[in-house]
């Protein structure tokens, strides 16, 4: 590593010390951990990273490209979501209106949002990503609890081959993996959506109203 001075040393774990303002460089040697922790009242992750990191031309031009790609496959799930409005007699208008409604919705419950993040979606505006390996009947989150919506609820987008449904327990639903989801990684390696089928969605609501 190298220090504000401008030498190089280097450091043996475990090791903690306070960082100032600037770029700092490490090589690892060894396999190694390592935990930034960032003094913040800010919880949406992106603009964390916007804030935080340093991103190059070439970084932000490829996540870019990686981005639209993505947006171009999933053009088939954006018409299935049109089909169910149709199905249900909504107009998208409507759709949006009911999707972003906050009087149903409740924040996620301490230590249940672990699992998940929402970042930008190549489906649909925002979307719910894995924050660590899912296998077949994890749970990932709670997406409704006592009537109100979680933000795995809220944002969980649709998809003809969904890797998750919602589960009812007790009144409540759960979202769970129904195969498996890998991680989200960085906007170049952002992983897999967690999905679902709005229709299965619609359906579970309906029972549980």
């Amino acid at each position: 590593m190298r220090d504000g001075e401008g030498e190089i040393y280097v450091s043996r774990a475990p090791r903690f010390y306070v960082g100032q303002p600037g770029r700092k460089m490490g090589l690892a040697l060894k396999d190694v951990v390592w935990q930034n922790i960032f003094s913040t009242s800010e919880t949406d992750v992106e603009k964390l990273e916007d804030t935080i990191f340093g991103k190059s031309l070439a970084f932000l031009d490829l996540a870019g490209r990686v981005r639209e790609t993505e947006s171009m496959s999933r053009e088939a799930d954006r018409e299935d979501f049109h089909s169910i409005l149709d199905e249900y007699g909504l107009t998208p208008y409507q759709a949006r209106v009911l999707s972003e409604n906050t009087s149903d919705q409740i924040p996620m419950p301490p230590a249940s949002g672990a699992n998940i993040v929402v970042r930008q979606s190549a489906i649909e505006g925002r979307g719910l990503f894995a924050q660590v390996r899912a296998n077949p009947g994890d749970t990932l989150a709670p997406a409704r609890i006592l009537g109100k919506r979680t933000p795995a609820g809220r944002f969980a987008n649709h998809s003809r081959h969904p890797n998750a449904q919602f589960v009812e327990r007790n009144g409540d639903a759960y979202l769970v993996a129904t195969r498996p989801i890998a991680p989200f990684c960085s906007e170049t390696v952002p992983g897999e959506e967690i999905t679902v089928d709005y229709r299965q969605v619609l359906s579970l609501a309906g029972r549980l109203i």
